[in-house]
C-alpha cells in the first residue's frame, strides 16, 4: 500500500493541492503504513459508530464520501485543507 500510495494515489493528489509537496506525502505515508501500521480498511458502520478513539481525517475531494464518514465517527475530525 506505500508503494501504491506513493506512486498512484500521491500523483494524483499533488495535482490538487498545490500546497503539498512530495516529501510531505511521502512522510504521510511513511507513517501510515510503515512506523505503526495499526489500522483497518473497512469496518461494519456499528463498529465506527461505537469506536471512542479520537481521529483525524485528510480532507480529499470525495466530499460527500467525506461528510458521511465524519457523520458516522463519533470522535472525528477533519484535519485543516
Amino acid at each position: 500500500m506505500y508503494e501504491s500510495g506513493k506512486d498512484v494515489w500521491a500523483p494524483s493528489l499533488l495535482a490538487h493541492r498545490p500546497e503539498l509537496n512530495m516529501a510531505q506525502v511521502g512522510a504521510y505515508l511513511h507513517n501510515l503504513y510503515r512506523v505503526q501500521p495499526d489500522f483497518v480498511y473497512s469496518v461494519s458502520r456499528v463498529f465506527a459508530r461505537s469506536c471512542q478513539t479520537p481521529m483525524l481525517v485528510m480532507p480529499d475531494d470525495i466530499r460527500p464520501t467525506l461528510t458521511r464518514f465524519l457523520s458516522i465517527l463519533p470522535r472525528c475530525a477533519r484535519t485543516p485543507r
